[in-house]
């Protein structure tokens, strides 16, 4: 009989057993069917990874395109920057030998500047003189027209006293003739 229990007992410990281990078992499969969804969401996730991720290999590949396209640019606008950096240092240089030329030629200027004075003051010196000479030239005239005034004054007495003359050599041959007669 206490065999019996003994084996009673084992049997209802093995039974119990049972239960927990199919319990456990249970656990293990709802475990196991967790284990196996999240095993598919995440073989779902890792598929969406890897279309997101060859959407990102095909954006890095459009953006490499655009990086050599921008690199590309930038190594012509490089070019056309040193490019604009010699025209203008060519400017800069062709402006001060302008500049240097417009100097040379203001001072020129500065130099025909005072000549044109000093002409001015000698072609003001010389309008005075002429101007000087013209009166004196007037007052010559003048005293020409009075000259000649009173030569043409002696010529006419001159010929008033050849006149006078003339008439007394007539008259004094004319007494001549009458004192011969008488």
């Amino acid at each position: 009989v206490a065999s019996m229990e003994r084996l009673g007992a084992q049997l209802r410990l093995s039974r119990d057993a049972v239960k927990v281990a199919q319990g456990d078992r249970d656990d293990l499969l709802i475990a196991l069917e967790d284990a196996h969804k999240d095993v598919q969401q995440r073989q779902r996730d890792v598929d969406k990874l890897r279309s997101r991720a060859l959407d990102v290999r095909g954006w890095a590949g459009e953006a490499g395109k655009e990086l050599d396209r921008l690199s590309h640019r930038n190594l012509c606008q490089r070019a056309h920057v040193a490019q604009v950096r010699k025209e203008v240092t060519e400017l800069q240089k062709s402006a001060e030998q302008e500049k240097s030329l417009a100097e040379e030629i203001a001072a020129r200027c500065d130099v025909e500047v005072t000549a044109m004075s000093e002409i001015e003051s000698m072609c003001g010196k010389l309008k005075a003189e002429i101007a000087k000479q013209r009166r004196e030239v007037d007052k010559l005239q003048q005293q020409l027209g009075k000259s000649k005034q009173a030569s043409r004054v002696a010529q006419l007495q001159s010929d008033e006293a050849l006149e006078m003359a003339t008439n007394l050599r007539l008259q004094m041959n004319n007494i001549r003739r009458q004192a011969v007669r008488v």
